[in-house]
């Protein structure tokens, strides 16, 4: 894209050639991870030097040499032509005419001398004579045989240049032919990127990195190291923000300089720079995709990038086969979470580094001058820059006050102008402008309306702003920059506009503007009336009175706004929740639910919020079930609860009182976020957030933090207490501090409260959860410093489960289902540990049999919750009972007394498994009675899955869903084996009565899918169990939409529809699957599986059924892609097409045109070429054109990343191969939607460039 010629290298000057190939010798190094520092540059190519320019001395071998050829090498970089005739009076000067030493030594050190001309363009014949003379120069040199030696001409040196996109960008810069708006990083001059301006560090300036996992806090040359780690490897993305003129275009130049930061700088010559606020083209996208496509290996530097643009950028940059690194900055950020994504912020520090700055940059200005343009300026380098300027020699600031600074920084040193600073005020008020719209409703026109300017009016003020820098545009879109500038002028706005007329505003302006306008609000939180206005327009009858009446956006705007007023959203929200629509937001289906949840962890930051923010935050963390992964408010609830990283000025005890409220509520959801905030209290370790820290211009950091061991010590041992506290009431309480113990072991301040912990626990019994986590802390970490392993020990032994009860307890019910931490035994084999203690579950089994109290307390518990051993439990209790029926009765008593939301009947499975090898028939009675229990029913199915599938357990279970006694899902349990060895008849008679059910056929459906994946391994499958499956899909009963069931339809089709005799039904399949594709019964695009099987057993009968029904009504979306996957119709062989298509070619071709993809793919929208399959039909097609269809669908993607109109651009393009037919129909349908296409292809390049620059 940037490709350099001979003739840009003969436009060269001397430096900037000597330069370049200083610049190409250090890239060429660093591609092969050589030290950059083996390369030296200096001198003029005309003086009386050691006839070396460019030096490069490399110790060891040169793994892959090029255009350096050996580790040792010299260049003579000369600008005018070198014919043979000058190169011998160069190498051996006269008078003497000599060989120079320094060629000499090249030679004696096996090295490589290279002629590097400017100038000079040479075929093969003067190239041979070029590269004889330089040999004849060294013919008498004694190691002369052992140095390589070579001439490039500029068109050499252009093929160089041009593996290096930076380098690349800069000759074109150096020659004045740059890519509109790229161009290279920094200003070269030899191995220097930065000639006399070294990057100015301030000690107290912090790089933030706001990755996932945590944010961290760096110096500005740790920030540097960061990014040159990252940035140096292909595919990785990074995004610096910061707010305007805080350095962070500077911060990316030092990037690439050496002098600051330990890690090496990285390679300018790699590099390509572009900033949105300039005309741009390509577009960054663009630039992307053609360097990926090139293959060159580069670092994309984007400036004032937005968010959505970043994202497209790192989709790009990230994928598989990029070898590029990603760069993008942005002024300010909110929201913007990027995948794919390291996340940076540069924050200023003092005013010391602006001071510096400006004595290097301005020394006429005093130094008082300097304090207090540093001080105005907030470490904003754009703002002092502005103020400096407006100092003449000899001038001062004197005793300004701020008010008298900034106007001189507004009118720099023009005359004053109060008009244009009205302007300027109103246009300030919104984030960002369309700055070109002229129309009466536009933005332009409402803004006016608030001082009365019309359009053209404001259109001048902005191009005069624009002159002074304190407007900047990207495409069409405007903002006054930088924010300090903004923030003060939108500020004064609000004093000269009536209330009124702002409400009016906020009414009537078109929705983006009034979104904007709120954001700038929202920074203004020093302003009296912006206070003022967010209070009046979301009281009951202002324009936000419902916030719920504007959706999506209103919600935006709500967050816009909450920096201004906080106690005011947050009363508007505690309103909302309270209302009708209260449960909607906290609702799971909520797709808004993480905008409420980020924003409602903002509000908590400050003391006098926290209460009722956590309290609203608790009710969305209180209702999630566990499992999920989604939107979820547990993580951000949780972390305001944390000794790190909370993002809450909180005290301590503040919190404490919060989650003990919390645990102690009689409401279900409040006692179950109460235990989230216990269990945030109680963390140790790997803090994270996951939200951000800012918000809007409020100063914010990370949150309380302790600052001394005391106050770590103290925070533990408080949450300890609390623990204590609420364990008669909380139940989960102890458990918690458990499954916590290992990190606060470790903090020796806090063992002592541990112990006291103990001590109270075991008054009331074991405490089990403790017990389990000490010895985890006694595996994991005994032989480390700091844990007083005997004092653990101790501990441990004094918590160990003594009674059968309590061994019982730690085993069955505990959680830890490796079987680590409640076993004993050194080794550490998971298999071996898992297997020990089942076998010891299934030994306290047999013991408990024998002891009728502490079974019946026992069995209350494992029969109300899911525990990890309790099968095995079941089986001991089995056999070790002496009478098989009261043991019985007590596990169904246990299972009655259960709640019925928890109730498990796994122990009870457990022991019929063990019954059935021993007392069958007994087992077959207790299962028959519990036929008649309405508590027991619904577990039949399983029990009767564990004491297996004979002929009376399935008539047992036919009988149970004949008399629709349970519903069925309770069949569910019959999947998986459990059906394996069962009677074909008697199995078909119990899925037909399940099928009857409701909901029951998906069920009956898997049950089947199962029995025939075992039997498929036993020999041939039962006939009579194929013919029912097919009879059930043909007959279109394809159950209700639930996780796999496309997988287990398409595996059954391929069981059930095998052979010549299963096309008639497979038709019948077809007919019935489009009735319920119609009936949207089932999805055509989830069910993949399904219809790719039916093209894999019955090929004819299903292009019969689908690609020409006889209703037809031919279904697109049937054939469309599906992930990686070809179209279903195009794993059919062509043949097979064809001779099916010869049957009915008018009306089967343009379908099967319809179903066929045309381009082979990769990932959805990669194309790869043109598929050879709807090559060959489009050949024997007779009508072509229709074969061929409606040219826009043939290149629109199913779905994309990057810019549309590239892909459209390169399908359209790829279409052109089909000329190769030679068939005169395919050449007019092509020429004939030529224009449409191209019109289509500029409409979206059109809409992508108004998207790429924007300033929200």
């Amino acid at each position: 894209m940037f490709e350099i010629t001979g003739d840009h290298i003969a436009r060269l000057g001397d430096a900037d050639l000597r330069t370049l190939v200083a610049r190409l010798s250090l890239a060429e190094l660093g591609a092969q991870g050589l030290p950059r520092s083996s390369v030296t540059a200096g001198g003029h190519q005309d003086a009386t030097d050691g006839g070396i320019d460019v030096r490069v001395e490399v110790t060891g071998t040169m793994p892959n040499a090029d255009f350096v050829p050996r580790g040792v090498t010299g260049f003579q970089v000369k600008r005018p032509d070198m014919p043979a005739s000058e190169i011998a009076k160069e190498m051996r000067p006269e008078p003497a005419k000599t060989l120079r030493p320094s060629i000499a030594l090249l030679a004696e050190r096996d090295g490589a001398y290279i002629i590097v001309s400017a100038q000079g363009s040479v075929a093969d014949k003067p190239l041979k004579n070029r590269r004889e003379a330089i040999r004849s120069a060294v013919a008498d040199c004694p190691h002369g045989g052992r140095l390589h030696t070579d001439f490039y001409d500029r068109v050499r040196l252009a093929n160089w240049t041009n593996l290096y996109p930076g380098a690349a960008a800069w000759v074109r810069a150096r020659t004045g032919e740059t890519l509109s708006g790229w161009s290279a990083i920094g200003t070269w001059k030899d191995l220097e990127l930065a000639e006399g301006h070294p990057y100015l560090v301030s000690t107290d300036a912090k790089v933030i990195s706001e990755r996932t996992g945590g944010r961290e806090a760096l110096s500005v040359p740790q920030g540097l190291d960061a990014l040159r780690t990252s940035l140096g490897k292909p595919r990785h993305c990074i995004r610096l923000i910061g707010m305007s003129g805080v350095g962070k275009t500077r911060f990316v130049e030092a990037l690439f300089e050496s002098g600051v930061g330990e890690a090496p700088p990285l390679d300018p010559a790699l590099a390509v720079y572009t900033d949105y606020t300039e005309d741009i083209a390509p577009t960054a996208r663009e630039m992307a995709q053609r360097l990926i496509a090139t293959g060159q290996r580069a670092i994309l530097v984007v400036d004032n990038c937005n968010p959505a643009t970043h994202g497209e950028l790192a989709a790009i940059c990230s994928a598989a086969n990029s070898p590029v690194s990603l760069l993008t900055v942005e002024f300010d950020v909110r929201d913007d979470e990027p995948e794919r994504t390291e996340v940076f912020r540069l924050v200023g520090g003092s005013g010391n580094a602006v001071e510096a700055w400006i004595r290097r940059e301005f020394p006429h200005v005093s130094q008082i001058d300097r304090r207090t343009i540093a001080e105005f300026s907030a470490e904003n380098f754009r703002v002092a820059r502005a103020l400096a300027e407006t100092l003449r020699h000899g001038e001062t600031l004197g005793q300004l006050r701020s008010q008298d600074l900034f106007a001189r920084l507004f009118f720099q040193r023009n005359a004053p102008d109060q008009q244009l600073l009205r302007d300027a005020e109103i246009l300030a008020l919104a984030y960002s402008y369309d700055g070109e719209g002229d129309s009466s409703d536009g933005e332009m026109a409402a803004l006016g309306s608030l001082n009365g300017r019309s359009v053209r009016d404001l259109f001048v003020a902005t191009a005069e702003l624009r002159s002074r820098d304190i407007v900047q545009a990207r495409g069409r879109w405007r903002a006054v920059l930088p924010q300090a500038i903004a923030t003060r002028l939108a500020a004064g706005a609000l004093t000269r506009i009536l209330p009124r007329d702002l409400d009016a505003f906020c009414h009537t302006a078109p929705p983006r503007l009034t979104k904007s306008v709120s954001r700038r609000l929202g920074y203004l939180h020093d302003s009296a009336e912006a206070r003022a206005t967010v209070r009046r327009w979301l009281e009951p009858t202002g324009p936000l009175g419902n916030i719920f009446e504007r959706g999506e956006t209103g919600l935006e705007i709500l967050t816009n706004l909450a920096p201004a007023s906080p106690d005011t959203i947050l009363a508007a929200i505690e309103h909302a929740l309270a209302g009708e629509n209260g449960q909607q937001v906290t609702a799971l289906t909520n797709h808004e639910r993480r905008k409420w949840i980020w924003l409602l962890k903002a509000m908590a930051y400050t003391p006098e919020l926290f209460d009722r923010a956590a309290h609203l935050l608790a009710r969305f963390a209180g209702v999630e079930p566990d499992g999920l992964n989604t939107d979820r408010a547990r993580g951000p609830f949780s972390e305001l609860f944390h000794i790190h990283l909370s993002g809450t000025k909180a005290s301590p005890d503040q919190r404490r009182q919060l989650a003990r409220a919390l645990l102690l509520d009689a409401n279900p959801t409040a006692a179950a976020a109460g235990l989230i905030a216990l269990g945030g209290l109680l963390k140790t370790s790997h803090f994270s957030s996951s939200t951000a820290f800012d918000f809007g211009a409020r100063p914010r950091d990370f949150g309380w933090n302790p600052s001394t061991d005391d106050d770590i010590g103290a925070w533990f041992n408080c949450a300890i207490d609390l623990v204590i506290d609420t364990s008669s009431a909380v139940s989960d309480a102890r458990s918690l501090l458990g499954k916590h113990l290992r990190g606060i072991w470790r903090i020796d301040r806090c063992r002592a409260r541990i112990e006291a912990a103990a001590d109270h626990f075991l008054k009331d019994g074991a405490w089990i959860g403790g017990w389990i986590g000490l010895r985890g802390t006694l595996r994991l970490d005994g032989d480390g410093k700091n844990v007083d392993r005997p004092r653990l020990e101790a501990l441990i032994e004094r918590l160990k489960p003594t009674n059968l009860l309590e061994r019982t307890r730690a085993l069955v019910l505990s959680h830890h289902g490796l079987g680590f931490d409640v076993t004993d035994g050194e080794d550490t084999d998971l298999v071996k540990a898992y297997a020990r203690a089942s076998d010891q579950a299934v030994e306290l089994g047999r013991a408990m049999a024998e002891d009728d109290e502490a079974l019946a307390t026992f069995l209350a518990e494992v029969s109300a919750q899911q525990a990890v051993r309790a099968f095995e439990f079941g089986k001991g209790l089995a056999e070790g009972t002496s009478d098989v029926r009261t043991t019985w009765g007590m596990l169904t008593d246990a299972y009655r007394t259960a709640d019925a939301s928890v109730r498990n009947a796994t122990v009870m499975g457990g022991y019929v498994t063990q019954l059935q090898s021993t007392k069958a028939e007994t087992v077959s009675t207790l299962l028959e009675a519990a036929m008649w229990d309405d508590v027991l029913r619904p577990t039949i199915p399983y029990l009767q899955s564990r004491a297996g599938l004979d002929i009376d357990g399935l008539d047992r279970l036919r009988r149970l869903a004949d008399g629709g006694l349970v519903q069925a899902l309770f069949f569910g349990n019959l999947q998986g084996g459990m059906a394996q060895h069962s009677e074909a008849e008697g199995l078909i008679q119990l899925l037909d009565a399940i099928a009857r059910l409701e909901n029951g056929i998906g069920v009956a459906l898997d049950i089947l899918h199962f029995r025939l994946i075992f039997a498929k391994d036993e020999g041939p499958l039962p006939k009579a169990l194929v013919e029912y499956g097919r009879h059930l899909l043909a007959a279109g009963r394809f159950g209700q939409p639930r996780q796999m069931r496309d997988h287990n339809l398409g595996g059954l089709v391929e069981f059930c529809f095998k052979g010549p005799d299963a096309a008639d039904a497979a038709r019948q399949l077809c007919q019935s699957f489009l009735k319920a594709v119609k009936s949207s019964k089932i999805y055509a695009f989830d069910s993949p599986f399904l219809i790719s099987a039916m093209f894999k057993v019955q090929p004819v009968a299903t292009l019969d059924g689908l690609v020409d029904p006889e209703s037809g009504e031919f279904d697109d979306d049937i054939f469309d892609a599906h992930a990686n996957q070809l179209p279903p119709v195009a794993t059919v062989d062509v043949p097979t097409l064809v001779d099916w298509a010869n049957i009915a070619p008018d009306r089967r071709y343009p379908n099967l045109g319809r179903a066929l993809p045309i381009f082979e793919l990769n990932n959805l929208d990669e194309v790869i070429g043109l598929s050879e399959r709807f090559v060959a039909l489009l050949r024997h097609a007779p009508n072509k054109t229709a074969f061929l269809g409606d040219a826009h669908s043939r290149i629109q993607p199913d779905g994309w990343s990057g810019p549309l109109s590239t892909l459209l651009e390169q399908r359209w393009t790829k279409l052109a191969e089909l000329a190769g037919i030679g068939d005169a129909d395919v050449d007019a349908w092509r020429v004939a939607a030529n224009p449409s296409i191209d019109k289509w292809i500029a409409r979206e390049r059109e809409r992508e460039s108004a998207q790429e620059g924007t300033f929200e």
